[in-house]
């Protein structure tokens, strides 16, 4: 099922670490050289956390978003503009 899973994941889209270490496995089999490679593993390990970090954003825009909806705003545009030309009248 895993296996599945993977050949349809977006790693850009998941901070499953599970996901993550069997694409880096099957990584290491077609390129056996690349665990030496430090510049290909900085790579790896810096995507795989900034997935996270991108979930993490993404989930709090959304929560944001949906919180805003729901709050009415405390002044309408008509009385933003009014509170405008009293400042100007002062």
């Amino acid at each position: 099922m895993l296996e599945k899973k993977m050949m349809d994941v977006n790693l850009n889209d998941t901070f499953d670490a599970r996901i993550w270490v069997q694409e880096w496995l099957k990584t290491i089999k077609e390129h056996p050289d690349i665990p030496t490679d430090e510049g290909t593993m900085l790579g790896w390990f810096a995507n795989a956390i900034m997935a996270g970090y991108d979930y993490a954003y993404r989930q709090m825009k959304t929560e944001l978003s949906e919180t805003e909806a729901l709050v009415e705003t405390p002044y309408s545009e008509e009385k933003k503009n009014s509170d405008r030309d009293e400042i100007r009248a002062v």
